[in-house]
This record gives C-alpha cells, structure tokens and sequence, in this order.
C-alpha cells in the first residue's frame, strides 16, 4: 500500500510504502497510523538534536488531511469512513479553542470530502460501453453468428467478450508492434503500409495500456479496416488462425460499425474528457464539464437527430476542433450507407449506458451534488486535490520495474529508494547548508540500524497477524464443513423414512403410503432437498429446487403437492437421461450386488446387499439391508473408503 499526499501548490510527497496484513479499510488505516508514527518518531529524534519543541507532527499532518481521492472501492469507501472517525476524535486534542468554534466551523476544520478519480472514470466508460456493445450485438444477430464466430476452429479467440472488442483485440495482436512476436505480422504489415504511402500505423498493442485505450483502437482499426482487409487477401495471406479470425471479423458490418462508434467518442468524449482532466485548474472546475456531458449524452440518446449530427461531427459535446489534416477523424465522420444505419442506434445504445454512469459515479460534481455551488471554503479547502488519481499508478509502476530489476530487495529498500527519488530528497539535501547537510545525512545513517529493526519486527508482527487470521479462516471452513455434513445427515436420516424416489413408479408408489397431505408435502420437500443438497444435482433452471414461489402482490406462499410432484418427476427425468454404470476405482472394488457390513455413526453395524447405482450420480448407490423391506440410497464409496464399509464373503 503507498500513500501519497499533496499541498495547496500542488506539490506531491510520497508518505511510505508498507506491506500490509490484509486490504481492509481498518488495516490500510492502520497502516497509514504506523507511517505517520514513523514520521514522529524520525523528528522527535531530531528534536533529540536540535534541542527544539516539536508537537505531535504524525497526528497534525493526519489532522490536516481534508481530502482524499480513490476509486471508491468498498475497501476504500470503509477507509474514507475509518479515517473521517479517527479525525473527529484527534481533532480537539491538537486544535487550539476547538470548543470556542461554531459548529459550521468546527465541521469544516474536522471533516474529509472524498473525489473520485477522474481517469478511473474512463475506465468505467470503457467498461460500460463494452457491456453496451455487447448487448447490442446479441440483439442485433437474435441467435445468428457471424465472422470468426462461424469458424469451430477459431474458438480460441472467443472470449466473454463482444464481437467488436475481440475484432479490436485480434487487430492488435496482429498488427501492433510488440504485440504478437509469433503470429503477428507488424514488419510486413508496416512495409504494406509504407508501399502506400501510408507513414504511420495507427494500431496500438493492448498490453501495458489502460485508459482509453478501447476506444483508441476502435478509431485506428476503423481507420485501417479497408487496408486490412487487401493487405490479408491478397498480398499477405491468412497464414495462421490469428489472421484469419482477423479477416473474418473485418468483413463484418456490425464489427466494423462497433469500431467506428468507439472511435468517433475517443475524438469527441473520451479524449477531450481526458485533456481537462490532466489541465491544470481546480477540481470543482470540473463541475460544468461533467454536466455539459451528461445533457448532451441525455439529449441524444433520445433525439435521433443530434445523435446523427455527433455520427457526421457536426454536434458534440465539448468544442473539438475539426483538423483537415486529421485523416482519421475525417474517415471517421464520412457517411457510410452500409453502416450509418448501425451506427445511429448503437450511438444512442452508449449515450445512455455513458449517462447512467456519470449520474451514478460523479453525482457530488452535478446540480444538487455535494461539490456543486461550494462556498467559498469549501473551494479553498479543495485547492490541493488534483483531478486525478494517477500518482500511486506511477509508483506502483515503478515499484514493479524495481521487483523484476531486483527481485530479492526488500520492500524497506524499495520503500527508500522510490521516496528519495520521488520527493526529490537530494535537492533538499543541496539546498541545506554543508554543516546542517552532514548533520542530516549522519543522524540517518546512525538510524538506519534502529529503522531496519523496526521492519523485521514490522514484518515479523505481519507474519503472525496473517498466521491468526488463517488460522480463523480455517476454522470456520471446519465449522462450515461441520454444518453441511450435520444438515446432509439430517437431510438424509429424513428422507430415509421415505426412500429416494427414483422413477415415476416409485414416486407414485411412495406417494400412495401417504394419507396425510401435510406429511405428502414434507415427502416431497425432502425428496427435493436431498437431490439439491446430498445429490448436489444440477439443473437449468434452479428454481425447481424451490418449495415456495412469489406471489403478484410480493408475498410467498408455498408450492402444493402437484407443483412439488411435477418438478421432482422433471428432476428424475434430467437423472435418467445421463447414462449411468458402475465406475471401477483403483481403491474400491465394485460393490454392485455384493453383500457388505456398513457401519453408520452410532456405531451400529447392518448386513445388506448393493442393489445397483443411482441414476445419474455414480457415486450413490441402492441399497437393501435384512430384515427392512425399505431400499436406502448412500454415498457408499466414502464410506468404503473411511472403513464404514466392508464387502461380506461367504
């Protein structure tokens, strides 16, 4: 975990770098805690020195935090929460004339406003836009596949994914530089495109690349689309599967469309969104960007006419100057008969996914929002917060060179190294003066001993905490187990009384024993749990496992006897339809019509003959034992191989 913090000039500080127990908002405060107690301890030791009164400095600089920025994960939302707690307490210890303040003002000097990360947002545009691209062309085709989809051989490229993504991912492997050592085609590719005087290839490599980057692919694949399909036709040829799921997906008007799209709002959303974001400016500045956004996406995801002026450039939602020399915007906004009429929907499809999302993410930045028409302390309270989260993705990022430059250095060694460079410690140490800069450099090293102490003992106390921790985990999986074996033995010691109903014969046969309805209905209840939760069977729809339904009016009201009988008949009717036979195993013989001695709990031991398998669950069997007309179903083979059960040779 890495915690960063920034002034009012803007002004980044690396605070530390600490391995933690686990990701809970309780130990990334924690954790947060032991960093800033470190930072008390390093300056009372200098206090040691310099003979100077110093206060408290880890808790003020906790008490000075007024912001904090995240993606508001549900560990972080707890965290944001967590620490809001831990400075209401803090607060009126290190706050001169706390009490003396009116309640606004002791609000605002004690409280956190949370942002969330402007670039993390793109990645959630990107996110919703795929499921939007997705469903769109599984309403659009009604069952039909179409490109590589069509190909059996070419099902390695299919993934959870939509047609569009994947036709964009392909591309990328094939024609990025980078991407695809082994099938890819980068070199000849490029040569193609040079032979035309075509200078530059505007296909990235997915790899190592985050934030809009589904969007840029889709402006630079529809841009190269027509290229593609000449240079795989006839000058390169489809020489491997990569290649060919390429080809078969860029002849299709609905990929290509879904490419389009995708690139029409990287040029006029995405990557305009993504420049005042990275601007200089304060953050509430962002407030009449955010809302300029979502009425345009509210307008034209209903009126098909500004929908179609965004498909042509004509209408969009921040000013993007329209660059001649542009080529890919140009091919972009170039009306195409054969695909307009799929693009037109599939727009409005993602205005309103991208609506939804902003009116759910940023909600504090648009009218009536927490951020919208702050007063003016509020405004100089936020003065610090940057309009992104994308320092700690730096560091992390440098922390990942480190551990595969030097993977045996230790997280103390990373910690120091990416502190000294990111706070620019060695232009403090310059600026010092020689005698105070020896000083400073001298009193480090003589710590140094007593800081590695405290890591091993750090990392020695980690060490236990996560020991404990699975300690607990495992045993509350052996109380879990415990529970599921209690509830299958009374499931099953229930059902015993009546048997396992097997076909429609013996269900009618059962049910003929029983008089009583309220006791069919338990029958048959029983019969249902035990095949969803001893059987574990399967089926597609789960809701014929359930003994109760809904109601119109919302209440519930229990199955009756003909509902229940129905889906068990359906449930011995999907057991049947899988062929079943004894399996032979190497550490259990074949019991199938041998006479065996089985010991049950109680230690109560019964003579009976193996009758055959349950149908369709080898590992059951029936079973009849003497002097019991009833026939009894049991996992015998965990019982052979737990010794309850032994094979009787006469």
């Amino acid at each position: 975990m890495t915690y960063l913090i920034t002034d009012k000039e803007r002004n980044s500080y690396l605070l530390g770098l600490r391995e933690m127990v686990n990701k809970s908002g309780q130990c990334t405060l924690d954790t947060l805690k032991d960093i800033l107690g470190d930072i008390e301890s390093y300056c009372k030791m200098q206090e040691d020195q310099e003979e100077q009164a110093r206060s408290a400095v880890g808790i003020e600089l906790l008490a000075n935090i007024s912001n904090t920025m995240s993606d508001r994960a549900s560990t972080e939302k707890n965290f944001n929460k967590l620490l809001l707690q831990y400075k209401h307490e803090i607060f009126p210890e290190i706050q001169l004339n706390f009490n003396d303040l009116t309640e606004n003002e002791q609000q605002l000097c004690s409280q956190i406003n949370n942002f969330y990360c402007g670039l993390h947002l793109l990645i959630g545009i990107a996110d919703v836009c795929e499921a939007a691209i997705k469903k769109f062309e599984t309403e659009y085709l009604d069952g039909n596949l179409i490109g590589s989809a069509k190909k059996p051989e070419l099902q390695r490229y299919h993934k959870a994914e939509s047609g569009t993504l994947r036709l964009l991912r392909t591309s990328s492997k094939a024609f990025a530089m980078g991407e695809d050592e082994r099938n890819g085609v980068y070199l000849p590719w490029k040569t193609y495109l040079n032979s035309k005087g075509e200078k530059k290839n505007y296909i990235q490599r997915f790899k190592h690349n985050r934030f809009n980057m589904i969007f840029m692919t889709g402006q630079s694949v529809f841009y190269h689309h027509e290229d593609i399909h000449h240079f795989l036709c006839n000058v390169h040829g489809t020489v491997n599967n990569l290649l060919r799921a390429v080809k078969y997906d860029s002849e299709e008007p609905l990929y290509l469309a879904g490419a389009r799209v995708l690139g029409l709002l990287s040029k006029f959303v995405t990557a305009p969104l993504w420049r005042l974001i990275e601007s200089p400016g304060h953050i509430l500045d962002m407030n009449a960007h955010y809302q300029t956004l979502v009425q345009f996406l509210d307008t034209a995801s209903t009126e098909e006419g500004v929908a179609s002026d965004f498909l042509y450039g004509n209408s969009t939602p921040f000013p993007t100057p329209m660059d001649e020399n542009d080529k890919v915007l140009s091919k972009l906004i170039k009306a195409d008969d054969k695909l307009d009429p799929i693009c037109l929907p599939l727009l409005q499809t993602l205005f309103r996914a991208i609506k939804e999302l902003l009116t759910r993410m940023i909600p504090e930045h648009l009218p009536e929002g927490q951020f919208w028409n702050t007063s003016p302390a509020v405004r100089e309270q936020t003065t610090s917060v940057m309009k992104h989260n994308k320092l700690p993705e730096f560091i992390f990022g440098q922390l990942d060179h480190l551990l595969s430059f030097r993977p045996n250095a230790s997280v103390l060694a990373n910690e120091a190294y990416l502190m000294y460079a990111f706070n620019k410690t060695s232009q403090w140490l310059r600026d010092l003066q020689p005698e105070e800069r020896e000083a400073t450099i001298e009193n480090s090293r003589k710590g140094g001993r007593e800081i590695r102490k405290q890591f091993q003992e750090r990392l020695k106390e980690i060490e236990n905490k996560r020991l404990e921790a699975q300690r607990k985990k495992q045993g509350e999986l052996e109380r879990l187990e415990r529970d599921r074996i209690r509830k299958a033995e009374e499931m099953t010691n229930e059902l015993c009384y009546y048997g396992l109903w097997q076909s429609r014969e013996q269900l009618e046969e059962g049910m003929g024993r029983i008089s009583n309805e309220k006791e069919l209905i338990n029958a048959l209840q029983a019969q249902l749990k035990f095949r969803k939760n001893v059987l574990k069977q399967k089926h597609k729809d789960s809701k014929i496992f359930n003994l109760s339904r809904k109601k119109p009016d919302g209440k519930y009201e229990k199955l009756s006897v003909q509902d229940l009988k129905k889906n068990i008949l359906q449930l011995i009717a999907s057991a049947a339809s899988v062929h079943t036979s004894e399996v032979k195993y190497s550490d259990v013989p074949l019991l199938v019509g041998k006479v065996v001695e089985h010991t049950f709990a109680d230690k109560q031991t019964y003579k009976g003959k193996v009758l055959g398998v349950v149908p369709g669950f080898p590992t059951w069997y029936n079973i009849k034992y003497e002097n019991d007309d009833a026939i009894y179903a049991y996992n015998l083979l965990d019982d052979y191989r737990k010794g309850e059960l032994k094979i009787v040779f006469s």
